[in-house]
């Protein structure tokens, strides 16, 4: 996803989505070692992680969004427990090779292409004790096969940007390409700062949707076991109706 026009917006578009932090502080307990997360964005999992006593480290390859991890982690006072690694989740290779848990939290797999999938797989399992456990959170992939095209732009929210003061009216469109299981979404920022000027910001990703079935191969292929499937963030069995699809998978020894 191309975040360098979106970053700045990040936190704010993401300041209601809390149901996932519970959840990611109990797996990463449980999981007894250090944490991986790929596709960290500014830090919204690390931080709860690490202030739980978690060592953790974030990952992703956009430099703006990780410039305001490493401005959040200095404001916390969470050096200590959170390192920040910029590199592609598809090909990295850090020196921390025992991680206990890798994360590819809130619908970041959905950035993937089927090649890039299995890449990911393979480089997570390449940095993972044996038996460490991964975990996939994605939307459930039945509730996006009945998407709906919409056209004109709709208002999801109106904020005010933390950094200029600016109000912000965030819109969206999207459409859907059902046969190749890709939904593509288009953001659109009317930015009204305080001395009157206006901006208009656009950013857009595609999405690429995979059900279980096509999940569990690409797992196998890379070296993991499916543990559990389920539909939401009590661990609720997975279904059609269900509102996310959470893999966990064990490396195999």
């Amino acid at each position: 996803m191309t975040y360098a026009k979106l970053a700045r917006f990040y936190d704010e578009i993401h300041a209601e989505l809390t149901e996932d932090v519970d959840f990611s502080v109990a797996l990463a307990r449980s999981a007894g070692g250090p944490v991986l997360e790929l596709g960290c964005g500014t830090g919204r999992l690390l931080w709860p992680m690490a202030q739980a006593g978690i060592n953790v480290t974030g990952l992703d390859n956009s430099a703006d969004m990780l410039a305001l991890a490493h401005e959040r982690r200095q404001l916390l006072g969470l050096q200590q427990h959170v390192v920040l690694e910029s590199a592609d989740m598809t090909r990295f290779s850090l020196q921390r090779t025992d991680f206990a848990l890798i994360l590819l939290s809130y619908n970041t797999a959905l950035h993937l292409t089927t090649n890039q999938v299995i890449a990911t797989l393979r480089r997570s399992a390449a940095h993972m004790q044996p038996g460490g456990a991964l975990c996939i959170d994605v939307i459930n992939p039945f509730l996006l096969a009945d998407w709906r095209d919409q056209t004109m732009p709709e208002v999801e929210r109106t904020f005010i940007d933390s950094w200029t003061g600016a109000t912000v009216t965030q819109a969206t469109t999207n459409y859907a390409d059902l046969a190749r299981q890709v939904v593509t979404v288009n953001w659109l920022f009317d930015v009204a700062y305080p001395d009157g000027t206006l901006e208009k910001v656009e950013s857009a990703e595609t999405y690429h949707y995979y059900y279980p079935h096509e999940w569990l191969p690409m797992l196998q292929h890379a070296g993991f076991s499916l543990e559990s499937m389920w539909g939401d963030y009590d661990d609720s069995p997975f279904a059609e109706d269900t509102p996310r699809l959470l893999l966990i998978a064990r490396k195999l020894v």
